[in-house]
C-alpha cells in the first residue's frame, strides 16, 4: 500500500474515531456528528493539478434533467473536484475527478469531507443506466504527484488489516 493510501486510510480512521468522542450534553454518551455538522462540498472547479478519478459513492436524480453524485474528498482548502459526463440513448457515463487546487496552502490538514456534485443532463434520465465514465482524458498521476504536505503528527502511522493483526 502506498504511503498516500496509508495516510488517507489513517486520516479517515482518525476522523471517525475523533467524531465518536463527542459528548452528548444529556447523558455524556459518545455520539457521532450529525450530517448537519459535517461540511459538504457542492462547488466544482476546472482548475486542478495532479488530477485523478474519484469513485462516486451514490447517485440520485435531483431534478428533471440532473443527477446528484456523492463521494468523499480531501480538505477543500487544498483539493477540488470536477466531473466529466457523456450521454447516449442507453446510458449516462459520469466520472468525478479530484485534484490539488493551484492556490492551495503549502501545508494542509488531513480531513475527509463529503462532496455532493450536481451534473446537468442534456435530456431527462428516463430508462438510461448511470455508469462510471472510464475513458478519461487525464493523466492519473498519483504515483508522481506532488501533494500538499500534510499537517499530521502521526505521519508514519500504518493502517493494519484487522485480519493480519496478532491474535492474543
Amino acid at each position: 500500500m502506498t504511503s498516500h493510501l496509508r495516510l488517507a486510510a489513517a486520516a479517515g480512521a482518525a476522523a471517525l474515531a475523533l467524531a465518536a468522542c463527542g459528548d452528548d450534553a444529556d447523558d455524556g454518551a459518545a455520539s457521532a456528528p450529525s450530517a448537519a455538522d459535517m461540511e459538504t462540498v457542492t462547488e466544482t472547479t476546472d482548475a486542478l493539478e495532479s488530477e485523478r478519478p474519484q469513485p462516486w459513492t451514490g447517485v440520485e436524480e435531483s431534478g428533471e434533467a440532473e443527477l446528484r453524485f456523492t463521494t468523499w474528498m480531501g480538505n477543500p482548502e487544498c483539493y477540488g473536484i470536477r466531473y466529466e459526463a457523456e450521454e447516449d440513448e442507453d446510458e449516462v457515463a459520469v466520472a468525478l475527478i479530484t485534484g490539488v487546487l493551484p492556490d492551495s496552502p503549502e501545508v494542509c490538514t488531513t480531513e475527509v469531507v463529503e462532496a455532493e456534485i450536481t451534473v446537468p443532463l442534456e435530456e431527462p434520465l428516463g430508462d438510461r443506466e448511470v455508469v462510471e465514465l472510464e475513458d478519461l482524458d487525464i493523466e492519473d498521476s498519483r504515483v508522481d504527484a506532488e501533494y500538499p504536505e500534510q499537517d499530521d503528527e502521526n505521519d508514519d502511522t500504518e493502517v493494519q488489516d484487522p485480519a493480519e493483526a496478532d491474535q492474543p
